[in-house]
């Protein structure tokens, strides 16, 4: 019983849905606004995790056959979960979130439903074309910093830091697509790394981590941001950055692309913490 319970958490990616929902709380706080209230923040930013947990398991459904071969410890390949309760469990998930999102204003609850249709043609179809499955995640995670600021009345101040987390998860799909490149192709999945190469998708993700590294101290510079936001940049966000830039260039182990990927799930909470100190 512990153990499918636990088969449950795992599959919606508690790590991910935990940083959904802080991005969430901080972008409300952040964008502060005329109707900011703590208990429709909360609300909003659960509805947000949530649908971050139904995406995972809805990809998680359709991915099943690459996930025998990539990861074959995950929780419906290796059996802790059937197909059907997976589906259950997804439909389960956008029931509570049609019950939260009752509570939100008009826009906030288009974002909510736009978000959620989304993400489940990117499971079905979108994340088999390439770049444009890399671009509709990575856009989702922007957009929960916009979503923030539309439940608390105040957009404006979201658009930084949703450039911000579209620009490192773009990065970081694509790294995951090179982690799970082997996968893909068997199954007729045409990704980057898959169509081009590991030699021009390390090229691209250098020129996407190079533009990460120079706009991330505009905001500083433009007078948007305190001098806290630019020391956190600087002094860690970058230099991890560049660690994991080398890292990805010279190994072709897909461990490390794993721990490369690790890093920059960890470097986006880095930098929302160096946004919330930073703000003005």
């Amino acid at each position: 019983m512990i153990r499918q319970i636990g088969s449950y958490i795992k599959i919606i990616r508690p790590v991910n849905v935990i940083i959904t929902f802080f991005s969430i709380m901080v972008a409300g706080l952040i964008c502060k606004g005329e109707n900011f209230n703590w208990i429709t923040l909360i609300i909003a930013s659960i509805a947000g995790a949530l649908t971050s947990a139904g995406g995972n398991v809805i990809n998680d459904y359709y991915d099943y056959d690459i996930d025998k071969i990539n990861r074959p410890e995950r929780v419906l390949p290796s059996g802790c979960i059937t197909k059907n309760n997976a589906l259950i469990y997804y439909f389960f998930l956008l029931v509570l979130i049609t019950l939260l999102i009752v509570k939100l204003n008009i826009l906030s609850i288009i974002i909510v439903i736009f978000a959620n249709l989304v993400i489940y043609f990117y499971s079905y179809k979108l994340k088999k074309i390439v770049l444009v499955g890399n671009f509709t995640v990575s856009f989702f995670t922007g957009l929960a910093f916009v979503y923030g600021g539309t439940v608390t009345g105040n957009i404006k101040e979201g658009l930084i830091p949703a450039i911000f987390a579209f620009l490192i998860n773009f990065i970081r799909e694509i790294i995951k697509d090179t982690e799970d490149a082997d996968g893909d192709y068997l199954n007729g999945v045409v990704t980057f790394p898959v169509l081009y190469g590991l030699k021009q998708t390390r090229n691209l993700v250098l020129v996407l981590g190079s533009v990460l590294a120079v706009s991330s101290a505009l905001p500083y510079l433009l007078g948007i941001y305190k001098i806290e936001y630019f020391l956190i940049i600087v002094a860690v966000f970058n230099p991890l950055l560049i660690y994991s830039l080398i890292l990805f260039n010279k190994h072709s182990d897909i461990k490390v692309y794993g721990k490369v990927s690790m890093l920059l799930k960890i470097m986006m909470v880095i930098g929302v913490f160096a946004i919330y100190i930073g703000f003005k």
